[in-house]
């Protein structure tokens, strides 16, 4: 019996000042798995990472507002490559 492949996910975040909003969806269907809300804090990036990985591979994620509220994100984000 053959393993189906692994699924792979894009995520996408929507950011604010207090609270993040991430999807999650199937990168090779376009498919929305899931829509969640984190705090804009070190635990709440934690929990965002985790959420999108709890669905399978992590291709890439989208943040918008890199400049402002999504910074932090980002930085957690990019910095999280290299573990």
């Amino acid at each position: 019996m053959m393993t189906p492949p692994a699924r792979r996910v894009t995520g996408g975040v929507d950011t604010h000042g207090d609270l993040h909003v991430a999807a999650a969806l199937d990168s090779a269907t376009g498919r929305q798995l899931g829509v969640e809300s984190f705090p804009t804090t070190m635990k709440g990036y934690a929990g965002l990472l985790g959420w999108l990985r709890g669905f399978g591979g992590l291709d890439r994620v989208g943040v918008e507002s890199t400049g402002s509220y999504g910074a932090g994100l980002l930085r957690f984000l990019t910095a999280g490559v290299s573990r």
